[in-house]
C-alpha cells in the first residue's frame, strides 16, 4: 500500500471523510455540515491510498487533571475506516501515524475505544470510567433532617454562560482523576449539542458573591406519560453542603420526574446519604490512556503530597521503542522529575503503566495482567480519585 497521512487540504475533503465516516460511526450524514463546523478542519487527520481518501480520525488537543495538575492529552475520535478498505491493515496505520505525530507534542493520548483488543495492541489501556447513573428521585434526600445552613442555601437560575460555571467546574475537576481542562469547544458540545434535545438549564448554589456548586438540568418526558426523568447533563461542588442542597433540590422534583439520571464521571457525592443502594448504572464506558511520552508523562502529573519515592523503572514499549527505556523517576513534595538511566528495577509493560497513572489499577492488578512481575514499589505512588470523565468526545 503507498499510503499517506495529512490534515485535509479543503472543506469537501473533509466532508468527503465523514461521507463514510458518519454511517461507521452511527451518525446521520446529514449532520456532517453541522459537525464540520464545529470540529473545524484543524484536528481533522486523513489517510490516503494512492490519492483516496481510505480512513480518517480527529485529533484534538485537550489536558486531563492528574493528581491536581493539567496533563496535556490527545483525545482521538472519529476513527473511522471506509468499508471497503477495512480488513487490510489501514486503520493500525492511521492510528500509528497518529501517535507518532502525537508524541512531538502531547505526553498522553486518550479515547473512547469502539474495539479494546485493537487499541489495545497499539499501547493503549483501560484507564478510567465513564457512566450514567440512575436513582429514583425520591431516594434522594428530601431535607427534612438537613441543617437550616443546608436547607436555606440560595439556589438560583443563571444563564448558561454564566462564568462561575467554569469556575467552580475547574475547580472541582482539580480535585478529580482524569477530568478534562474544558475549553470553550467542549462547553459548547455540553450546553448547545449538535443534535437538539432538552434545553439545558443552569443552576448555581450558594451566595452569590461566593457560589459552592452548579447543576446542568434538562427534562426527559416520557411519551403518553405523566413521569419523565431529570437529567443532570453536569454538576460540580465545592462544598458539602452544595451537595446536600442539590440533593434536595433534584428530590423537589420527585412529583412529576420520578426518576435522576446522573450523565458522565462515576457514583460520587451526589449520591451520598442514600436510605438504600437504589441506584443503578445502565450505561457504562472505560476510556483508555497510552503513554507517548512517559518521562514526561510522570514529570507533570501530581502527587500525594505524602508520597516519597524514588523508582526506577524499565518500561517495555515494542510499538514505539524497539528496546526498554529505563528512568529514574524521584516523587517528593507532590511533584516528580525523571532522568533517564537508572538501574531498572522495576520492569513495567506501557500499558499498564498507563493504567497505573490514572488511578486506575493498582500494581497487584498489572501484575495479574500480566504486564509486570513486581511493581510494588509504585504501590501508593498513583493513588487518588477513581478516574472518571464527565465529557464523552
Amino acid at each position: 500500500m503507498s499510503l499517506e497521512f495529512r490534515p485535509p487540504r479543503d472543506r469537501a475533503e473533509a466532508l468527503a471523510f465523514l461521507d463514510f465516516a458518519g454511517p461507521a460511526l452511527l451518525a446521520p450524514r446529514s449532520g456532517a455540515e453541522a459537525f464540520l463546523d464545529r470540529e473545524g478542519l484543524e484536528p481533522m487527520r486523513l489517510l490516503l491510498e494512492n490519492g483516496r481518501i481510505v480512513a480518517g480520525l480527529s485529533m484534538r488537543s485537550m489536558a486531563q487533571y492528574f493528581g491536581g495538575r493539567a496533563v496535556p492529552s490527545l483525545a482521538f475520535r472519529m476513527v473511522a475506516v471506509e468499508p471497503g478498505s477495512r480488513g487490510r491493515g489501514v486503520a493500525s496505520a492511521l492510528l500509528k501515524a497518529a501517535l507518532e505525530e502525537g508524541k512531538a507534542v502531547h505526553p498522553i493520548a486518550m479515547l473512547y475505544p469502539a474495539t479494546v483488543g485493537f487499541y489495545r495492541n497499539l499501547g493503549f489501556e483501560e484507564a478510567g470510567h465513564y457512566m450514567r447513573v440512575e436513582v429514583p428521585t425520591r431516594e434522594l434526600p428530601d431535607g427534612r433532617s438537613a441543617r437550616a445552613a443546608v436547607r436555606e442555601l440560595p439556589v438560583r437560575e443563571v444563564p448558561l454562560d454564566d462564568p462561575a460555571l467554569r469556575v467552580i467546574y475547574e475547580a472541582d475537576a482539580a480535585r478529580s482523576g482524569g477530568a478534562f481542562v474544558r475549553d470553550a469547544w467542549l462547553w459548547n458540545r455540553l450546553l448547545r449539542p449538535i443534535v437538539p434535545g432538552p434545553d439545558r438549564i443552569a443552576y448555581l448554589l450558594g451566595p452569590e458573591s461566593a457560589p459552592e456548586g452548579y447543576l446542568i438540568t434538562a427534562f426527559e418526558h416520557q411519551p403518553g406519560g405523566r413521569h419523565g426523568t431529570l437529567l443532570v447533563k453536569d454538576r460540580a461542588f465545592l462544598t458539602a453542603r452544595a451537595v446536600q442542597r442539590a440533593q434536595i433540590f433534584l428530590c423537589h422534583h420527585a412529583s412529576t420526574l420520578s426518576r435522576v439520571r446522573l450523565e458522565g464521571g462515576a457514583p460520587d457525592a451526589l449520591l451520598s446519604g442514600l436510605a438504600n443502594h437504589a441506584f443503578e448504572i445502565p450505561y457504562t464506558e472505560r476510556w483508555m490512556v497510552r503513554l507517548l511520552d512517559p518521562g514526561r508523562a510522570l514529570a507533570l502529573r501530581g502527587y500525594s503530597a505524602a508520597v516519597r519515592a524514588e523508582v526506577h523503572l524499565t518500561i517495555v514499549d515494542p510499538g514505539f521503542e524497539p528496546d526498554a527505556t529505563r528512568l529514574i523517576l524521584s516523587v517528593e513534595g507532590g511533584q516528580a522529575r525523571t532522568a533517564p538511566g537508572g538501574r531498572g528495577d522495576v520492569v513495567v509493560d506501557a500499558r499498564g503503566l498507563a493504567a497505573l497513572y490514572t488511578g486506575f489499577a493498582s500494581p497487584s492488578d498489572i501484575r495479574l495482567q500480566g504486564y509486570t512481575d513486581d511493581a510494588e514499589a509504585l504501590a501508593g505512588v498513583f493513588a487518588g480519585p477513581t478516574p472518571a470523565l464527565r465529557d464523552f468526545v
